[in-house]
């Protein structure tokens, strides 16, 4: 039996990591002893995530998105205000690293965003003292160019691309007996070797369920078990969608309802909870599939409640007829979220989104109808956005700002691995008004100049629509949703 250390860094959500649970309950099923490490067990809390916002909140979006010259100090002293605030939780986190790693392990596992580079650098340095192994995994990290650049920080062993509770256990073991590490899938490694090819997940229903027995339950606002019922997207084409060319988001595979549904019985049971969070990219990807679950939840687990991640399309049936929701309001679904992205017909279909404007708003007001709290996401900077474009997205969040609890605008991020990073690659021309694209592999982010953002009256469609975003999350939250909010 060896001794690992599992280190969280993931603290974006008040639940349990759903990665670590999966590691830790594969470990311990081979009888070594776990020992986690997670920021609100250190006493680092979550940020307020869609909170219901004041004046002080569209200012600084205001400044945030403001393209004007005179705007960037302010918007630099912010981003400092910002940065001072993480740095000093993860002060925290590292101070606590260092005091568990005085302990001998056989190997230091690290589950992390880019966002936390530092951290895993001070981290990686001790461990490089201490002579453990330290092995760095995420999402991202299934992403060549980052995998490769994290893979040459001092004292990192291996970083890890795949998805890997299956592989976990003999990963570690031969981390800890200084083996082969290439043989593994997904793996990379310092010397810049890596492993063969990596591929998807199909055996769902063997994994082991999740442990979250480590995680710092009497400190979450409220008890919610994440799980996942599918891994990829059904749908599967967004050309701005990162989570689609991760490991666990290619190709869409599903569980069998029953396994769906006995782990949330032993997880209720475990945890003493009835709220659960979905983490599919798109829970109703096969229609079929959404009803038995909804049926399921309905029969099996009275008194549940639950949120998820949906996809709206245009010209099939996606199981979210204003019946099929009312169904799943019975069924305890709480709260849903979904890609709204534009009111712009011209650039959903430029997104690949499989949608249309009509028929999303008119999924907003359905599931507001039967009761279920909304949440949506918008996109600012598509290539080819116009004024039009912009004022037409206003239009369309002052169409259904009444239905819509809240709504969460960001600046297009042009993702690594994705069709947009793809298409830029090969025809930059065919993509109006993104210029100077440049990547920073390390944080797996992308640079560019959107020229329309110097157009003023683009500057005043964006006024308007962060207008519109404001006046929509103002508002409280839809009652009997608050135990949900902010996760999602």
């Amino acid at each position: 039996m060896s001794r690992f250390l599992l280190i969280d860094l993931n603290n974006f959500a008040g639940y349990p990591s759903i990665a670590i649970g999966y590691l830790v309950a594969a470990l311990r099923a081979a009888q070594h002893e776990v020992v986690v490490v997670s920021p609100l067990a250190v006493g680092v809390a979550p940020p307020a995530r869609e909170v219901e916002e004041g004046f002080q909140h569209y200012w600084e979006r205001r400044i945030s998105y403001s393209t004007r010259k005179w705007v960037a100090p302010p918007r630099h002293w912010l981003g400092k205000l910002r940065s001072g605030w993480r740095e000093r939780n993860k002060r925290k986190i590292v101070d606590a690293c260092r005091k568990h790693l005085q302990g001998r392990y056989s190997a230091i596992l690290i589950s992390a965003y880019t966002d936390e580079l530092l951290v895993c650098e001070e981290i990686a340095r001790v461990a490089q003292q201490r002579g453990t192994p330290l092995l760095i995994g995420g999402p991202i990290f299934s992403q060549e160019p980052v995998a490769q650049a994290w893979a040459k920080i001092p004292g990192v062993t291996a970083v890890i691309g795949s998805e890997s509770e299956r592989s976990i256990v003999p990963l570690v073991e031969a981390a800890a007996s200084e083996g082969d590490l290439g043989v593994f899938p997904g793996v990379y490694l310092p010397d810049g070797r890596q492993g063969p090819k990596v591929l998807s997940e199909r055996e769902l229903e063997n994994l082991p369920v999740p442990d979250y027995a480590d995680f710092p339950w009497p400190t979450y606002k409220n008890r919610v078990i994440p799980l996942l019922a599918s891994r990829g997207c059904g749908w599967g084409k967004c050309s701005f969608c990162g989570d689609i060319v991760t490991a666990n988001g290619r190709g869409f595979r599903s569980r069998a309802i029953s396994n769906v549904i006995q782990e949330m019985a032993i997880q209720s049971r475990r945890y003493a909870t009835k709220d659960f969070a979905f983490l599919d990219l798109k829970l109703n990807s096969r229609p079929m599939l959404w009803r038995e679950l909804i049926e399921a939840i309905g029969s099996d687990l009275p008194g549940a409640r639950w949120i998820g991640a949906v996809h709206v399309q245009a010209d099939s049936d996606c199981g979210l007829s204003i019946e099929d929701l009312r169904r799943a309001k019975a069924a305890g679904l709480t709260r849903v979220t979904f890609g709204l992205e534009s009111g712009s017909q011209r650039i959903l279909d430029s997104m690949h989104k499989g949608t249309r404007v009509d028929r999303n708003v008119a999924f907003v007001h359905d599931a507001h109808d039967v009761g279920i709290s909304v949440r949506a996401t918008v996109i600012q900077g598509y290539p080819g956005e116009t004024v039009q474009d912009l004022n037409m997205t206003a239009e369309m969040l002052e169409s259904v700002s009444d239905s819509l609890d809240r709504v969460r605008i960001n600046r297009l991020n042009v993702l690594e691995g994705t069709r947009l990073a793809a298409d830029y690659a090969r025809r930059p021309d065919l993509l109006p008004g993104l210029d100077h694209l440049a990547w920073n592999h390390v944080y797996a982010r992308s640079r560019y100049r959107y020229s329309q953002e110097r157009n003023p009256e683009y500057r005043e469609a964006i006024r308007r629509v962060l207008g519109a975003v404001h006046a929509i999350n103002r508002k409280p939250i839809h009652e009997g949703a608050e135990v949900f909010h902010g996760l999602m």
